[in-house]
């Protein structure tokens, strides 16, 4: 919790330096205020049809009043668009490369909506980037949410995911992933940081979009310390569980600004230094 804290404690510190006014619990006046530059024509339709709740302020039916997630100066959603809106006007190689994509990037669509087969709501990844080779990669993005440790329970999938007589990540062709998800339903097994029950879910997403090839990516802002290694063992527990089958492997924004270091987004780079602490001094001290 103390990380957590430090780490939005000092979101709260940029806006301040940045001029803006922002609350006690982190939330800007609008969505443009955290943002480097206001969203494509491309990004703001995908969040106007399927990201409604992270980036307009609505009425409740309930009495409330929902703010747009976006506004709060720790939204993960906002760090992914400031990462990746860029590169929806600019030639993505650079980012194809960093990612280490095999295909140049046709696409890049944020809030995706991948129907599972199932009852309920679809598979929902931050992004998904379309590739000229046909492949699809599917990006989950953790900003402060992963330290937030998780309680062990068991029963952590709906009743949909385990429909009588059925095994649907076995049908979909992922008999490891069917292996770990009964465990984290049964409680043998659990990620108290990690949240492999979503990953699980967008696999079957990905699957049902029949692609040539898929790929799931999880892309995290890393923390120095204990927290930090506990993170990184369960992700490493969940790629050796789930093998080859997700094409799942894990990136952290550190890590993935570095790598852009050679192309020319000095501008862009220098407002993620000084946004988030993404330098390549912050990588080799094992965080910000």
């Amino acid at each position: 919790m103390a990380s957590r804290s430090l780490l939005l404690r000092r979101q709260r510190s940029w806006a301040r330096r940045a001029g803006k006014v922002v609350d006690a619990t982190g939330y800007l006046p609008t969505v443009n205020d955290n943002l480097r530059q206001p969203l494509s024509a491309t990004a703001l339709a995908d969040f106007s049809v399927r990201g409604a709740a992270e980036f307009h302020d609505a009425d409740v039916a309930s009495g409330g009043w929902h703010r747009a997630r976006m506004r709060a100066v720790h939204s993960s959603t906002a760090l992914a668009a400031n990462v990746f809106d860029f590169w929806s006007g600019v030639n993505s190689a650079p980012l194809a490369a960093a990612l280490g994509l095999p295909a140049p990037i046709r696409r890049i669509v944020f809030e995706p909506h991948l129907p599972t087969g199932l009852a309920g709501n679809p598979a929902n990844p931050d992004i998904l980037l379309e590739l000229e080779s046909g492949d699809v990669v599917a990006i989950e993005c953790k900003f402060s949410e992963w330290l937030l440790p998780r309680r062990q329970r068991a029963g952590l999938f709906g009743d949909r995911y385990f429909p009588p007589g059925r095994a649907v990540w076995r049908e979909a062709g992922f008999p490891a992933c069917q292996a770990l998800a009964d465990d984290l339903q049964s409680g043998r097994d659990y990620f108290r940081y990690l949240d492999g029950r979503q990953l699980l879910k967008h696999a079957l997403g990905l699957q049902a979009l029949r692609p040539a090839r898929l790929s799931l990516i999880y892309l995290y802002f890393d923390w120095p310390g204990c927290l930090g290694e506990l993170h990184r063992a369960e992700i490493a527990r969940l790629a050796e569980r789930t093998g080859k089958e997700l094409g799942f492997r894990a990136l952290t924004y550190q890590q993935l600004v570095v790598k852009l270091d050679g192309g020319p987004v000095l501008d862009y780079r220098e407002y993620l230094a000084r946004r988030y602490g993404l330098t390549a001094r912050d990588v080799l001290a094992g965080g910000p």
